[in-house]
């Protein structure tokens, strides 16, 4: 089957398409807070860390190798891990999702930044997946697709502002 996943170009791009789509932006945020450190009073946070950093190799190797990973679903047992952390990563951002949507300068970077993910999105989207071998309803999947991006790329914008926001709080109380 490792061959059959990246036996042409086409069936690579199923390929990559059903592991990115699998998640989609949660792939980011669930990844992005198995390497957090371990600042959490959660009770099982440290097994949901590495209990997912270990399930998501497992099986993303197993289904690329042994499956047919054009079937988006044999990506998905790692969802136990993922979505939870996905929830603690919404969570840790929560007050500066509030900010963001409450301070004038914020509703203006908003404005900004999100047509240019939105657009970012389409030219990923169109770029790396034009069409598809097995898969149909492809404007479906570009939509899906456009949107999971979207909401990666704004994600990583929060990550960065996040951080931007602890430099000047540090730099403030030096």
């Amino acid at each position: 089957c490792f061959y059959f996943n990246f036996d042409n170009y086409q069936r690579i791009i199923d390929t990559l398409f059903s592991a990115i789509i699998s998640f989609g932006f949660m792939w980011f945020t669930g990844i992005y807070q198995i390497f957090q450190k371990n600042r959490y009073d959660i009770k099982y946070y440290n097994m949901l860390r590495w209990g997912g950093l270990f399930t998501i190799i497992i099986f993303t190797t197993s289904t690329l190798t042994i499956t047919l990973a054009r079937e988006t679903r044999l990506f998905f047992p790692p969802f136990m891990f993922i979505i939870p952390l996905t929830l603690i990563f919404i969570k840790d951002h929560s007050q500066l999702i509030k900010e963001i949507l409450s301070d004038k300068k914020f509703i203006l970077l908003n404005l900004i930044s999100i047509p240019i993910f939105i657009g970012i999105s389409i030219f990923i989207t169109f770029s790396i997946f034009p069409n598809f071998e097995f898969r149909a309803w492809k404007d479906g999947n570009h939509v899906f697709l456009i949107i999971n991006l979207t909401i990666f790329f704004y994600s990583v914008f929060l990550v960065l502002l996040n951080r931007l926001k602890q430099f000047k709080f540090a730099n403030n109380n030096s």
